[in-house]
């Protein structure tokens, strides 16, 4: 089992194996952006810094920083990260 959690340790997703977690990463980074866009927040201020761990051993395994741009449509960070 994988927890994501925010900068704050507040639990976001959990997913049960590691195939699942880039998808949970984009899907949170997606409402991120998605809440962004609605609310007109500038891209520079807000940043979503989330923390992958591993519930059997607490060690954290990944990470991953995202700084939604309003003006811009989202894009799944495994796509980018592809080119």
């Amino acid at each position: 089992m994988y927890e994501i959690r925010d900068d704050l340790g507040h639990t976001l997703a959990r997913v049960p194996s590691a195939d699942d977690v880039d998808q949970a990463l984009d899907d949170l980074c997606a409402m991120a952006h998605a809440q962004a866009a609605a609310s007109g927040e500038g891209a520079t201020d807000l940043w979503l810094r989330l923390v992958v761990i591993d519930t059997a051993t607490s060690r954290q395994v990944a990470f991953r920083h995202y700084n939604p741009d309003p003006g811009e449509p989202y894009e799944p960070l495994t796509l980018q990260e592809g080119r």
